[in-house]
């Protein structure tokens, strides 16, 4: 799975302001081109792109780019979201850029990062630093 596409629309789906819970987002993202065709394609199974989408929100709350919470419970995770912090929202507005994204879209190639949830984590939070 590519996770700095995931991460992408993530913050795209819960500016919306519509997403409140995870179960919307999971409903949201399903209408996405990008993982409609990853489904469809059978690159990755629902299971896996469910455990991703909810490891990079985790990470987004974590790193306060999500306004939300969660709180671990016998049958998993509740979550609620109420939208993009001010962070979460320039790093949107920059992801939307293609010019940027190629940017950091190359870095990653070029330092070897790994393309996982941290290591793309740590590359948004490096490159928004410098800039």
């Amino acid at each position: 799975m590519e996770y700095f596409t995931l991460y992408h629309l993530i913050l795209r789906n819960t500016a919306k302001g519509n997403v409140k819970k995870a179960q919307t987002l999971l409903d949201e993202l399903s209408k996405e081109k990008f993982v409609k065709d990853k489904l469809q394609l059978k690159s990755v199974s629902t299971y896996a792109l469910v455990n991703q989408t909810l490891e990079v929100l985790n990470n987004l709350i974590d790193e306060g780019k999500i306004k939300g919470s969660y709180r671990a419970t016998k049958q998993g995770n509740i979550y609620l979201l109420n939208g993009l912090t001010t962070v979460g929202y320039k790093e949107l507005k920059t992801l939307e850029n293609n010019t940027t994204r190629n940017k950091i879209l190359g870095y990653i190639e070029k330092e070897g990062i790994p393309t996982n949830v941290n290591g793309i984590s740590k590359v948004i939070a490096h490159f928004f630093q410098k800039n």
